[in-house]
């Protein structure tokens, strides 16, 4: 691996890259107090006037791509892809800042030294017409509309939204003063290491997580399974079972719904190994998975989904443990309309009914 110091705005600002957040990661999860958290260390930056360290950015260079994957972006350009395997967080929330920062200067009519509004987005914000951060399925599209000031996606991430809306309001305060913010903004430096083909990114995540980042078992399963695939495999993986699954459980920040019923189908499914946190809960997928686990991992992903299926419409409940007895999970699909309790589901819900079991559910009490 190489690891380099440089600002961070250096980083985010190099010609001709563009950050993939590769569909293993969680999604943006950042809330309002980390908000604050870094605002403050900006501020700080700014008074002191040294150089401030925030934080250590990894990531592995992909392949070149000679079309962004990204169907608003009708050009042909080549650019250096870097997944970020850690620092995604922190990287979107300073993008968020700069966002804000210009529309603050775009509405009063203001310059900083030696930067107008457009120089910052075309610099930071995006890459040729497209959006230089490339995140998750979930929070992709409403980055790639704020930035390219497109409509919102008719589902819009609701942590980008929130987040973008603490930073427009500090920089609509009457004090709000852009150049000191600037000066803060260009003071934070991180340690950006690049991981090479002898690395294993997959190994240096968990080594990062297992020293306190703040994933879920729903982000760490997520990541076992996707992780090692080729892109186009990823995102067909992501898209028919894993987003899915995030939709049963609506707006649900950090997971932690679809969380908790991971961890309900890991008690059916190992009912003799009890995790109580996170980590733990982990290790014992992992584990059943490696050691005992007949199928693939499309097998488990369409398990998982229909597990979450029945979890999410009893989720307030807590009629799902009736089945735990049955070891429902273990006999598969067909429990999921047999004695099934009668509660309400939505469309999609009952349009899987439809279409695999040929039945026709009550969407009604």
């Amino acid at each position: 691996m190489k690891a380099r110091q440089l600002k961070v705005l250096d980083l985010l600002g190099e010609e001709g890259v563009r950050f993939r957040i590769p569909l293993f990661q969680r999604s943006y999860a950042w809330d309002r107090s980390q908000c604050q958290d870094l605002a403050a260390d900006v501020l700080r930056a700014a008074r002191e006037g040294k150089p401030h360290f925030t934080s250590t950015v990894l990531y592995a260079p992909s392949e070149l791509e000679a079309v962004l994957d990204n169907g608003s972006c009708g050009n042909q350009t080549t650019v250096r892809v870097l997944d970020v395997v850690d620092g995604q967080q922190r990287l979107v929330t300073l993008s968020l800042i700069l966002l804000a920062l210009c529309e603050c200067l775009e509405k009063r009519g203001q310059r900083l030294t030696g930067w107008g509004p457009h120089d910052l987005r075309a610099t930071f914000l995006q890459q040729g017409e497209c959006c230089k951060m490339d995140l998750s399925l979930v929070d992709r599209a409403t980055l790639q509309a704020l930035v390219e000031d497109r409509p919102l996606p008719a589902r819009p991430s609701a942590r980008i939204l929130d987040n973008l809306s603490y930073f427009r309001d500090l920089m609509g305060q009457p004090d709000f003063d852009p150049d000191h913010w600037w000066r803060g903004l260009r003071s934070l430096f991180c340690i950006a290491v690049e991981l090479d083909e002898r690395d294993h990114p997959q190994a240096v995540f968990e080594s990062l997580n297992a020293k306190g980042a703040g994933l879920v078992t729903a982000d760490m399963v997520r990541n076992f399974l996707l992780f090692g695939r080729s892109y186009g495999e990823q995102r067909r993986l992501y898209e028919d079972y894993w987003e899915p699954m995030q939709a049963l459980f609506g707006d649900d920040p950090g997971s932690l719904r679809m969380n908790n019923a991971i961890l309900g189908w890991l008690s059916v499914r190992s009912p003799k190994n009890r995790a109580h946190r996170d980590k733990q809960a982990f290790r014992v997928f992992r584990q059943y998975f490696e050691k005992q686990y007949q199928g693939s991992v499309e097998d488990l992903l369409k398990e998982l989904y229909s597990f979450c299926m029945v979890w999410a419409e009893n989720y307030r409940y807590h009629a799902v443990k009736a089945f735990r007895s049955a070891d429902w999970a273990l006999i598969g699909k067909k429990t999921l309309v047999s004695d099934r309790p009668k509660k309400p589901v939505g469309e999609k819900t009952a349009r899987y009914y439809a279409e695999h079991f040929g039945v026709n559910v009550d969407r009604q009490w």
